[in-house]
């Protein structure tokens, strides 16, 4: 995803750039997209410098299941059972820029086990060819089937490691454990809220972690995962 223009500094006035036009009416910031390409993302009460998006060249995402932030990870595979993700629902997924594509993992269920608990403490991790990044923000999109399975709160990680070392607790530094911005109920394959961290550290590898989804379902389900610089 290119990004010609990602803030604009609205001083009362339609403001314009390249990529989206804002205008204030009757108390209401409207903003509209310049061309099918684009998306718009907007936060309240908050600033943040200019941003962009961490490039992606075609790297290997690994899943993981029952896994928590500063333990060890383990593998997660293709399947319907406990440890899987589902065979079309990916985790590169995360990284396509197509919204209409998942990635949905069950954790400690299967493809026929509702619970509250599925998809808890699955995620990925993935070692940036561009990196090293400073994470100063990130913005997550819910999947395109049933909001139960929208993650609600995560844990982020980072690492200058890689390869086998990864795999271990001892290599990561939590830089981030709260909420994903999907609190409300978005349309499917519609983004949440744009949310902060405080981390001032640069990672060429980071491990995201669900800890709490919305409700009842058999996996957790997400479709894009943006790190902004």
């Amino acid at each position: 995803m290119d990004f010609m223009c990602i803030t604009v500094y609205y001083n009362g006035y339609a403001q314009n750039c390249v990529l989206f036009s804002a205008e204030l009416r009757q108390g209401q910031l409207n903003l509209a997209t310049a061309d099918t390409n684009s998306i718009v993302m907007s936060f309240k009460n908050k600033s943040i410098q200019a941003s962009t998006v961490f490039s992606t060249m075609n790297e290997t995402v690994y899943a993981i299941w029952n896994t928590t932030a500063g333990s060890n990870s383990l593998a997660s595979y293709s399947g319907y059972g406990q440890g899987n993700f589902y065979p079309s629902e990916t985790p590169s997924s995360v990284f396509d820029n197509i919204s209409n594509s998942s990635y949905s993992s069950y954790g400690v269920c299967n493809y026929s086990t509702w619970d509250l608990s599925c998809g808890k403490n699955t995620g990925f991790y993935i070692t940036f060819k561009n990196g090293p990044y400073l994470l100063r923000a990130f913005r997550i999109c819910a999947g395109h089937f049933r909001a139960a399975r929208d993650p609600l709160t995560i844990t982020i990680e980072g690492s200058n490691l890689a390869g086998a070392a990864l795999t271990l607790g001892t290599s990561w530094t939590l830089i981030y454990n709260g909420s994903t911005g999907l609190t409300t109920v978005p349309g499917r394959s519609m983004c949440g809220e744009l949310q902060t961290t405080e981390n001032s550290l640069w990672f060429s590898s980071y491990r995201l972690l669900v800890t709490a989804k919305r409700s009842v379902d058999t996996c957790v389900e997400y479709s894009e995962v943006n790190f902004l610089t």
